[in-house]
């Protein structure tokens, strides 16, 4: 009897000693996530504020203007609200000048739809910030009767936010350690993976990579921090447009 106590005791020992283990680690996890947090907001408070407008956020819209509602079609001014000192703002809202005065309104047909409009081109803007970045991906699409909505290209700016200053794809693929036949890889197989689930529809890796690489690389940091690439898809139907994740 006695040993078979002792047997139990033990047990009920080795239990209590991964417990109290257990629990000793469980908390040294939290200090250190309570540490993390506190160093990230740290940071925060220590970042200097660049913002013109504090009550703005770093990159914001007006004067929105819905030109075909049901094409999502509509026209807006970006404001960059700190120095920009490459003009950025400038030259997406003369663009959007533009892509206004170019609107054609030539559909003749009898109840031709879209208020008769035959050819627009337009963009739209996404707006991402994480951690020193705030990433702005342009992306720019042609409608017309024949093709109907068709994408045709992106682009980037990804601003530091500590100074205002433009980050290179370069200093991206830096940052992340990554380089552009790591990047073009990873755009290959992300296509040849959508490929496998197209039905009626071929996808073509290689073009796709040629599209998306070189001057025509676009990088951006998501609001989770990811490095994207947004890509242009060649396919046997129609090009559109997808995003890779690369890290």
């Amino acid at each position: 009897m006695e040993e078979h106590n002792g047997i139990k005791f033990g047990i009920f020992g080795v239990i209590v000693l991964i417990i109290a283990i257990g629990g000793f680690v469980l908390m040294r996890q939290s200090e250190d996530i309570g540490k993390d947090n506190t160093t990230n907001k740290e940071v925060e408070n220590k970042r200097k504020d660049i913002r013109i407008d504090k009550d703005k956020d770093y990159i914001y819209f007006s004067d929105y203007e819905v030109y075909e509602e049901k094409l999502d079609i509509d026209f807006e001014k970006v404001n960059i609200n700190f120095k920009d000192d490459n003009n950025i703002a400038k030259t997406l809202n003369d663009e959007n000048a533009s892509f206004k005065a170019g609107i054609k309104k030539e559909n003749d047909e009898e109840d031709a739809p879209y208020d008769k409009l035959s050819y627009a081109q337009y963009s739209k803007y996404e707006i991402y910030t994480y951690g020193d970045y705030v990433s702005l991906l342009v992306k720019y699409y042609t409608f017309t009767n024949e093709d109907f909505i068709s994408f045709t290209s992106s682009k980037a700016y990804v601003f530091n936010i500590n100074d205002g200053s433009l980050v290179s794809n370069d200093e991206l693929m830096k940052a992340y350690d990554i380089n552009t036949v790591n990047i073009n890889a990873k755009i290959k197989d992300f296509v040849e993976g959508q490929d496998l689930l197209k039905e009626g529809e071929k996808l073509d890796a290689d073009a796709s990579v040629n599209a998306s690489s070189g001057n025509n690389l676009v990088l951006y940091v998501d609001k989770l921090g990811n490095l994207n690439a947004s890509i242009l898809v060649k396919s046997d139907k129609k090009d559109y447009n997808d995003n890779v994740i690369l890290n």
